[in-house]
């Protein structure tokens, strides 16, 4: 005999945050569920800038997301490898905020080659909340290694479709949901 069914959550609102950091990007997702005891999921997409604009500081926005997230994202996506997307995750007074977060998923497109050793490519390990900063840092420092995932990249892409990625994107987000699952059934 089978218990009951889980029911998947509802979605209630979906809020995006863009927040002001000069010449860069930097955007929050909450999405809130009906009937949750933890309001919202959200997913940061980029934090960097190349230029701050006067009066700007990205420990100030750093501290923003982490008081609006409770703690940090659950996910954390960096689109490509430019400073003004990344510069925010390390070397930009935000280190003290960021290094605390532990983000469930981090989607890293440019590094994602399953051919290529673990050690090369994996460079977030999971629980380790200051990895995230090191790696950027890593990146930043290294043109042999942006080159190398870079090529690895266009590789992994070649002839992919965006019905494909979809696909992708959506079971990672209903892996994150499942995995929430229990701690929904026991509230």
């Amino acid at each position: 005999m089978s218990g009951p069914a889980i029911q998947p959550p509802v979605l209630a609102a979906v809020r995006v945050r863009m927040y002001q950091v000069g010449f860069g990007d930097c955007f929050l997702l909450s999405f809130e569920y009906a009937g949750q005891a933890e309001p919202a999921r959200h997913i940061l997409i980029d934090f960097g800038t190349r230029q701050l604009a006067a009066g700007l500081d990205l420990a100030d926005v750093a501290g923003e997301i982490d008081a609006r997230t409770g703690g940090g994202p659950d996910v954390v996506v960096l689109s490509h490898r430019h400073q003004d997307h990344m510069s925010g995750f390390g070397g930009s007074g935000t280190d003290a905020v960021v290094g605390r977060w532990k983000p469930r998923l981090v989607v890293r497109s440019w590094t994602e080659d399953p051919a290529a050793p673990a050690d090369q490519f994996n460079l977030v390990p999971a629980g380790d909340p200051g990895s995230l900063s090191a790696a950027v840092r890593k990146l930043a420092d290294d043109p042999a290694l942006r080159a190398s995932l870079g090529a690895a990249a266009r590789r992994r892409v070649s002839g992919r479709t965006w019905s494909a990625l979809t696909d992708e994107l959506l079971g990672h987000y209903a892996a994150v949901i499942e995995a929430d699952a229990p701690a929904r059934l026991a509230a």
